[in-house]
């Protein structure tokens, strides 16, 4: 089913929230090995690889692939390290793109303009940290070529991973390219808000299912011709997939639900609106991080919050070696991971994979001065009253979404007859 065969059905009298998701650029190595570790051979007319008639595919060579560093961050309040900055990093950009111009009477509530619409795009990894992007005439996002990220060893198996990668999203780009045409076509350019985002980091090392930075960090770009004060500006605001929801219930002017589970209180939106950072730039500087699994096999709870340069993560089941999910264990760097760690090669890599394995409770990491979190602060005294002030800001969070893993792992969260925590004296 193509994005065509809807368009016809959207009405220029009511709204309409358009979801359009692309498997690019997820790993397939493990399930349909025959098209490449990332389906990069999948439609590209290659014997017994299919055909994507609207697909040019682009080819990168391991050797295009060049060594990427982080850029800077925002301050968080009065939070700060004890030493001064020496370098930053930047977190997650918010970019807002020029796409077509206002289209109702100009002094219309476009949130409210009986043609206004909202399309978001959704790919299962992030891009930003691995490519720059560039605005084509065409309004068609587009990735200049291929750096090594710090946190992937720089040898030739990742460097083809990565190239492989490249060529997915290639496919994803042009795919997006045409679903936005079909917006155009459709007469929706000049009152559509368009999303693009992600659900997680690259599928490498201290990337997806892991909190550090390179895990969390996915793209966010946004076109709004409501606000063409910010059109092709970027900021660095912190921000979160829990504020697509508010931003989308106030595109639409749709009250926020209200409603209660299992007869407690009642449930809170802990998302907020991006509406207004398309206005000016807002002073967020504080987001939170949670993953709990990512297959069943691979329970690992974690927390984590970002405030301005100091990430925290929260570690709850350390003593256990960290799961290695299985379309990253078979994929050619992984394997090279273990292939030179076995026959005792350098692995070319900031890590070994006995830390990665085995994580301290506590990690904190100060991006001012080690943006690439190599060295954990947790234990080092200048820096015990903002480990202090995080573990508390962290609690805080979690108590306030109902976390169930609050308690852990030192107790046992008990509801009644008020929530609690239960020691478990078990002298970890």
């Amino acid at each position: 089913m193509t994005v065509s065969a809807f368009t016809p059905a959207f009405s220029t009298s009511r709204p309409f929230f358009l979801y359009v998701a692309f498997h690019d650029p997820h790993r397939c190595g493990h399930s349909q090995p025959q098209y490449g570790a990332f389906c990069e051979k999948f439609g590209s007319g290659e014997p017994g690889m299919g055909w994507i008639p609207d697909w040019k595919p682009q080819h990168y060579s391991p050797d295009q692939v060049q060594v990427w560093l982080p850029g800077a961050l925002p301050s968080c309040g009065k939070l700060h390290p004890p030493q001064p900055s020496l370098l930053q990093d930047r977190y997650r950009k918010l970019h807002v793109l020029k796409r077509g111009k206002f289209s109702c009477t100009p002094d219309a509530d476009i949130r409210s303009c009986c043609r206004c619409s909202v399309a978001l795009f959704a790919s299962v990894l992030f891009v930003s940290l691995i490519l720059q992007l560039r605005l084509l005439v065409n309004s068609c996002i587009s990735f200049l070529p291929s750096q090594v990220p710090y946190f992937v060893q720089d040898t030739p198996a990742a460097r083809s991973d990565l190239a492989a990668q490249y060529t997915t999203i290639g496919r994803m780009d042009q795919g997006i390219g045409l679903v936005l045409e079909e917006l155009h076509h459709a007469g929706f350019s000049n009152n559509t808000l368009v999303i693009y985002t992600s659900d997680n980091g690259i599928p490498f090392p201290s990337g997806r299912t892991n909190l550090y930075w390179s895990g969390t960090a996915e793209p966010l770009l946004i076109s709004s011709p409501e606000h063409p004060a910010r059109w092709g500006q970027v900021s660095d605001a912190f921000v979160s997939l829990l504020d697509l929801t508010p931003t989308v219930l106030d595109w639409f002017s749709v009250p926020y639900p209200s409603y209660s589970l299992f007869g407690k209180r009642r449930v809170q939106l802990t998302g907020k609106s991006l509406l207004p950072a398309l206005s000016s730039e807002p002073p967020w500087a504080t987001v939170f991080a949670s993953q709990s699994l990512h297959e069943v096999t691979m329970h690992y709870p974690m927390r984590a919050v970002q405030c301005g340069s100091l990430r925290f993560i929260h570690n709850l089941q350390n003593l256990t070696p960290f799961p290695i999910d299985q379309d990253f264990y078979v994929s050619p760097t992984f394997q090279d991971l273990l292939n030179r760690t076995q026959g005792g090669q350098p692995t070319h890599w900031n890590k070994t994979l006995h830390s990665y394995y085995y994580r301290e409770r506590w990690e904190l990491y100060d991006h001012s001065t080690d943006p690439t979190e190599s060295q954990n602060l947790a234990s080092d005294p200048r820096y015990a009253q903002v480990l202090q002030e995080l573990q508390g800001l962290l609690l805080k969070w979690q108590w306030a979404t109902d976390d169930p893993w609050v308690c852990m792992p030192d107790g046992v969260l008990e509801d009644k007859p008020s929530p609690q925590c239960r020691p478990l004296h078990h002298e970890l």
